[in-house]
Parts: structure tokens; sequence; C-alpha cells
């Protein structure tokens, strides 16, 4: 016979064995499986390079016409951003992750070879890469692929959704399978990478190349169409990059620009300055030669306030 204390704990332990649910995996609820860079192309090859040199020699290596890319910095929580630290170049048979926070300078062989025009870089959000890639280190990325527009080309709005979808969403229609991001996305990147970093950033890199050789078949009927009736399936975003001015997304302003803000803010304000009555009393005067002496001109106090309030901006 069962006592109350007996009865009790068995009630307790088959109540919790029934209430306990096989764990979901919240970031991929499906059960997908998951998309690496081994996946597709298992001879593969990834190389961490952490020297000058050594991006000179993997530089070398790259023969292709179209290269995955992205970009890795450390996650800070405060306004301003942090500098790339990692940038991820991804071939048909190489993927070479560049560790820039590692190096004393950016790399010359990696700036002839991203600004070479000869050379797509597909990416995800590449037009924000690449403003940040001038930002950080004055570097012009030349022939980039937004694959976010070619994902517009192809799929609804309410597939990608208004920006194209992101790169989780684009390896899910393209490949049926799920693209981890879990917390090293945010990760310590301008730190030695551990072998959890080397996998992720490969893995994103080769993303970026599979889903461009996917989206960009011709056999594929493009939903929208140029201004010639004609679907387009290739836009070089970095035409539109640099016509939309690199100093106005380095939030730095030039002196032509300055110096047509102050012209016409001159116009306004000055003539009210200029005639401004000052009483006739020998005091007054005096007083009014002194700050005239000691303080700058209206046009010299004006430009320093723009340059403040656009630096703000």
């Amino acid at each position: 016979m069962l006592t109350s204390d007996s009865w009790c704990k068995q009630w307790y332990q088959w109540h919790s064995h029934r209430s306990q649910k096989p764990a979901k995996d919240e970031e991929n609820p499906r059960g997908l499986p998951v998309f690496t860079h081994t996946d597709l192309d298992r001879t593969l090859s990834v190389r961490y390079l952490r020297k000058m040199n050594e991006v000179e020699e993997g530089l070398k290596t790259i023969r292709d016409t179209v290269v995955g890319f992205d970009m890795e910095w450390p996650v800070l929580y405060r306004r301003k951003q942090a500098k790339t630290a990692l940038i991820q170049i991804c071939g048909e048979s190489i993927a070479l992750l560049i560790h820039i926070s590692c190096m004393s300078c950016f790399p010359p062989s990696l700036t002839r070879f991203l600004e070479d025009t000869s050379i797509l870089k597909a990416g995800l959000n590449i037009r924000g890469d690449a403003a940040k890639l001038y930002r950080d280190y004055r570097v012009q990325l030349a022939g980039a692929i937004e694959l976010s527009d070619l994902a517009k080309k192809i799929y609804n709005r309410d597939e990608v959704g208004v920006r194209g979808g992101t790169l989780q969403r684009l390896i899910e229609l393209e490949f049926g399978k799920h693209l981890p991001k879990g917390p090293v996305r945010t990760g310590r990147w301008h730190m030695i990478l551990d072998e959890e970093q080397k996998q992720y950033a490969a893995t994103d890199a080769y993303a970026s190349l599979a889903l461009y050789k996917m989206l960009i078949d011709t056999s594929r009927t493009p939903r929208k169409k140029d201004a010639n009736g004609e679907g387009r399936m290739l836009d070089d975003v970095s035409t539109d990059i640099a016509s939309s001015n690199y100093d106005q997304i380095d939030r730095e302003p030039t002196s032509e620009r300055l110096h047509t803000f102050s012209s016409n803010l001159e116009q306004k304000i000055l003539p009210s300055a200029t005639t401004r009555h000052i009483p006739v009393c020998p005091r007054s005067i005096k007083r009014h030669e002194r700050l005239a002496i000691s303080s700058p001109s209206p046009s010299s106090t004006i430009k320093k306030i723009l340059a403040a309030n656009m630096h703000r901006m």
C-alpha cells in the first residue's frame, strides 16, 4: 500500500516525464539540413591568413572572375561601430579568411584585388559593406553584385520581403537548407579566430558564391524588365555606390559642399548681422572695437557650425 509521500513522489516523477518534450531548435524550427561550405564542394579548402605576405600569396591562387564576398567585425554595444576585422573571399576551390585586425595596415595586394573591376564580388547587402570598407580603410570596392537585387527579380515580395531577403532565407529558398546564424556572428572577430568562427566565416562567403551561381542562371525568367523591355539579371552596384558619393556615405563634408552651404547661408544671415544698430557712445564704441578684434568673422563662424552639424549627421 502506497503512503501519501511515496504516492506524491511517483506522481511527480510521472508528471515530470510526461511534461518533458524534445527541445526544438528555435533558429531552425523546420529541422532543415544544415548548409555548410563542404556540402556542395568537399574539395573547397579554407585558408586563414594573418600576415601580409600570406594575403598576397593567397590572392594569387584565386583566378575566378566571380567570388563570394563578406565581412565581419566585432559588435560594440555603443553608438560607434567597430572597424572591419575580417574579410572573406571565396572562389571555386578556395576560401580566404583575411584577418585585417592582425595586420599593421590594410594589405596593398588586397586593395588591388578589391578595386579590380574585372573581378565580380557577390554578396548580400554588399552596398553597406562597400560603404563601411571605405569608411574604415578608404578602399573602394569595385565589381560589387548585390544578391538581394537578383533575388527580387526572381522571387516575389511575399517570399523575400521588400529588401530581397536575408542570406539565411535565400539559402532556404534555393537549396532547402538552413544556414546557421547563432551567437558566433556577434563574437570577437578582432581576436584570433577559433574553429567555429572559421567555419562560420567560410560558409557565409561560400553561400554568397553559391547563391550567385543559382540566381544568375539564365534559364530562369526574371520578373522585372529594364528600359528596353528585356530581363536584367546582373547589375554592378559599384557604379551606384560611386555615384552616390563616398564622401556623403562617410559623413565628412568636402570643401566644395561646405562652401556652397556657407555661401547660401551668408546671403541670408550676413545682411542682418552687418546692419546691426550700435549705440553711439564712447563706451559702446570701444567695447564694439574690442569684440571685433577678438571675435572671428561671421563667415568663419558659419563654416565651423556647418562642419560640426554635418559631422553629427
